[in-house]
C-alpha cells in the first residue's frame, strides 16, 4: 500500500511588508498581505501570477501559464524577491521554451509598496 503524500509546505516571502504565500507546485499566488490586511486570497491552489500569450508564423496560438514550467523556483536577496519559471512549454503546439522572471522591490517608503517587473526570455525565433 503506498504511502499517502505529505503537501509540501508554501513558500511565504515577505518585500516591504507585502506577503505572498506561494503555491510549492507551480509559483501561484495563493495570498497577499499587506498591513495586517488580506487583499488576496486565491485559495489553497493559488492563481498564476503571469499569464503570456504566444502565435507563430503559421498561425498557431498558445497560452502558457506557470503550470507549464519544468521547474518554478524562488530566492531572496537583501530586500529583493525574484521569482523564476524555467522550462515554460506548451505541449499541444511544442511553443517554448521560454524563461519568465518576476522580481519584487520595496518601492518607495510606504510599507507595503512594491515593484514588480516581469522578464520573459524567448531562445526561439518560431514563437512570438
Amino acid at each position: 500500500m503506498a504511502r499517502p503524500r505529505t503537501p509540501r509546505p508554501s513558500p511565504v516571502a515577505t518585500v516591504n511588508g507585502l506577503t505572498l504565500t506561494l503555491s510549492p507546485e507551480h509559483g501561484n499566488l495563493i495570498s497577499l498581505e499587506a498591513g495586517g490586511r488580506a487583499w488576496v486570497n486565491n485559495g489553497p491552489a493559488g492563481l498564476p501570477l503571469w499569464q503570456i500569450r504566444v502565435a507563430d508564423a503559421d498561425g498557431r496560438r498558445a497560452v502558457l501559464t506557470a503550470a507549464d514550467a519544468r521547474v518554478a523556483k524562488s530566492a531572496t536577496r537583501g530586500d529583493t524577491l525574484r521569482l523564476v519559471w524555467q522550462g515554460v512549454r506548451d505541449v499541444a503546439t511544442g511553443a517554448g521554451p521560454f524563461a519568465v522572471t518576476v522580481t519584487l522591490t520595496p518601492y518607495g517608503d510606504q510599507p507595503g509598496a512594491a515593484a514588480w517587473r516581469i522578464q520573459v526570455a524567448n531562445p526561439t525565433r518560431d514563437w512570438t
